[in-house]
């Protein structure tokens, strides 16, 4: 029940990474470097693992344009070219400037790009109707284990998840201007100004986690011993529940065949919006992971504190101290919640925490 970090030497680190079948790096978008980081990464594990098949997937491409990848990766499209014809202005949005090295890392180590995320064709409805107006033919795409997916979202700990780190996240997109449009009469609280409510928000973000885990289950499922190395945002790997609790699914050890990697947290990141900003009315959410500075916190020996860092969310209660975790409703129901999230393989067996990340790595002072 007390979290703690430990140091790690790089090459212990990609030692550790080199065992297991998926790598998740959650990167903030505009960070130049966390994309180094990024790259640094697939060359030292591209060293490690040898001629073991290895993937480098991208959030920020969709599955539409896998063939413009592959192209890419046979040495038949420039940057400048794969740039236009993934419709990356457009469809994603942040600098392709600062994902150039991640691009040429994994063109040197020889490894397969993989295209991640959930066509704009198919998202766009979701973000106006929710999950229900997925047309059925995308959610065979997108969704490995329909059944799966609709108990992962039941559980405590994926609510916790929601609320602690989804809100903050759609809070930052309003703010933003980020949000694709609908109807603002659908929007409730305070959202009058919002472009998407809330329950659409999750339901795309779900969708999305969905699409990127099932792309890197279908590609380890295809290469029995490959390891594929995940490149999404942060707010997709923090406390697990989004891809890579889905991902350990259909992996055959769970959650010790994959690992997780945030690059370059700030506190500020770990920081969850306790009462619910623009969702329930309350106070405006400070978010500040976009903002110009993207430098870490240090003490004056230049390393990193962690003190102000959340590193764990708590969704069930330990009956050796306590036996409530937030409502009335599940009073005394800790082994409950906890079996029920092993199950959905959001965390370890008998764990009542959700903890940060596996692993946080930050560029040097």
């Amino acid at each position: 029940m007390i979290p703690s970090v430990a140091a790690i030497k790089a090459d212990g680190l990609v030692d550790a990474l080199a065992t297991k079948r998926a790598v998740f790096l959650g990167e903030h978008h505009d960070a130049a470097a966390d994309h180094a980081l990024q790259a640094e990464v697939i060359s030292r594990l591209r060293r490690r693992v040898g001629a073991r098949p290895m993937a480098v997937g991208l959030e920020m491409v969709q599955r539409r344009f896998q063939p413009q990848l592959d192209l890419y990766t046979a040495g038949r499209l420039t940057e400048a070219e794969l740039r236009k014809a993934v419709d990356w202005d457009r469809r994603w949005g942040w600098p392709f400037q600062t994902y150039v090295p991640v691009l040429k890392a994994a063109k040197r180590a020889r490894v397969s790009l993989l295209a991640l995320n959930a066509d704009d064709e198919d998202a766009a409805p979701v973000s106006a109707g929710g999950l229900a107006a997925l047309a059925p033919d995308a959610r065979r795409r997108y969704v490995s284990d329909p059944k799966a997916s609709e108990a992962f979202a039941r559980t405590v700990a994926f609510k916790s998840y929601v609320g602690y780190t989804i809100r903050p996240s759609y809070a930052a997109h309003v703010a933003l201007g980020i949000l694709p449009a609908t109807d603002p009469a659908a929007c409730v609280g305070n959202d009058g100004a919002c472009t998407t409510t809330f329950k659409n928000f999750l339901a795309r973000r779900i969708l999305w986690d969905e699409a990127l885990s099932k792309a890197c289950a279908d590609w380890c499922r295809d290469h029995e011993n490959g390891l594929c190395v995940a490149i999404v945002g942060a707010d997709h790997v923090k406390y697990g529940c989004g891809a890579p609790a889905r991902l350990a699914r259909s992996l055959p050890n769970g959650l010790g065949d994959l690992a997780t990697v945030l690059l370059n947290e700030r506190p500020a990141d770990t920081k969850g919006d306790a009462v619910g900003g623009v969702e329930r009315g309350a106070a405006p959410f400070a978010f500040d992971s976009f903002a110009a500075d993207r430098s870490v916190p240090r003490g004056a020996d230049g390393l990193v504190g962690f003190r102000n860092y959340v590193l764990q969310l708590r969704f069930a209660p330990n009956p050796e101290l306590d036996d409530w975790v937030g409502n009335e409703r599940d009073r005394g129901r800790g082994p409950e919640l906890v079996a029920e999230a092993s199950a959905a393989r959001q965390t370890v067996a008998g764990s009542a925490v959700l903890p940060l990340a596996d692993f946080l790595l930050f560029s040097e002072a």
